[in-house]
């Protein structure tokens, strides 16, 4: 598959708008994985860190989760309606950053909330020398 060589911007980010379209159009539905490094360097003839970018960009807008070792695999849905440079489309953007970042904030919480349990419950005797 060929990418439009008129359009300026970098090839990672062309790679990423026609995976992104996949996944909007529902030919990559949700839970799939995304081709691997290796289909998508050998679809779009380019190296490795090209398609790492590429499937990067998925990752930090919170399509798609990289796995090490299995891949990466679609964890949400992109907006159909509007475009990234469209007042409706930022603010649909927004949105998904401000939902993507309270979740996260939830389970930094729920972690340090482990750790700090654990750290509280363990006393000095607990140590593998006393047993």
């Amino acid at each position: 598959m060929e990418l439009d060589p008129a359009d300026p911007r970098p090839v990672y980010e062309r790679i990423a708008d026609e995976l992104r379209r996949s996944i909007t159009n529902g030919v990559i539905k949700l839970g799939d994985q995304l081709p691997s490094l290796a289909e998508i360097k050998s679809r779009y003839d380019v190296s490795t860190m090209t398609a790492r970018e590429a499937i990067k960009v998925l990752s930090t807008e919170g399509l798609v989760v990289v796995r090490q070792g299995a891949g990466a695999f679609v964890i949400g849905t992109a907006v159909k309606t509007g475009t990234s440079e469209s007042p409706t489309g930022l603010v649909q953007q927004l949105h998904r950053i401000e939902n993507l970042l309270g979740d996260l904030d939830s389970r930094v919480a729920a972690l340090e909330q482990v750790v700090s349990h654990r750290e509280t419950s363990q006393s000095p005797q607990d140590g593998p020398h006393d047993r």
